[in-house]
């Protein structure tokens, strides 16, 4: 969250206190710091009432309605959103996504002299939204376009690494050919040179006197 937002005022859980694992505090292009977004992981299997009334609690700790609990498991139907409760269960992949959103639902509200009222109506269509099947709809066709993109990634790399190893074996074998013709070269001349120099001391034998 920290490299997502860095301009926001980004705390982890403070150890022995009893608060959500990371408080985001809003913060606009003014300075002005606004209700944060609230997040809590849940790593289980599922997402328990326990749970649910552990983050509507959060509402009161860190003064603000927008909690967020990160699941990766415990949405029903294998969604990447639920709201239960009043709170938000979001999947790993696309917090992000929704915490920018939210960021800039609660700058432009507080942009806004409203009413308690407008801002629960905002606030209720905003889940409404981030719940509703359109936008899961949205949502599941980015991440199977993600998933042809790096299928498609994948296959590049693939295919330049079978070419860089065919170019490999088509220089060691260039080597190697090289290599044969240059010892049998070497092997002829070596001979031709050795007969050369029998003939030599054949012919300094035959012009000895003594012999």
């Amino acid at each position: 969250m920290k490299k997502a937002f860095p301009d926001d005022d980004v705390r982890p859980k403070k150890f022995g206190v009893a608060m959500a694992d990371v408080v985001q505090v809003v913060v606009t292009n003014t300075g002005l710091k606004i209700p944060p977004i609230v997040y809590d992981r849940k790593t289980g299997e599922s997402v328990t009432k326990s749970d649910i009334m552990k983050a509507r609690n959060y509402k009161t700790v860190h003064n603000t309605d927008y909690i967020i609990i990160v699941t990766e498991k415990g949405i029903k139907d294998n969604s990447l959103t639920e709201e239960r409760e009043g709170i938000l269960l979001v999947h790993p992949r696309i917090v992000v996504d929704i915490a920018r959103r939210i960021r800039s639902f609660l700058i432009e509200i507080s942009k806004q002299t409203q009413s308690n009222k407008g801002r629960q109506s905002k606030q209720a269509k905003l889940y409404g939204y981030f719940t509703s099947t359109e936008y899961y709809r949205e949502i599941k066709e980015t991440s199977e376009i993600k998933e042809k993109l790096d299928q498609l990634q994948k296959k590049e790399e693939d295919y330049h690494k079978n070419t860089w190893k065919r170019r490999k074996e088509f220089v060691t074998e260039w080597y190697e050919i090289n290599k044969k013709n240059e010892e049998v070269v070497s092997d002829i001349t070596q001979d031709d040179q050795m007969g050369n120099e029998g003939q030599d001391e054949s012919k300094e034998d035959g012009d000895n006197p003594s012999s």
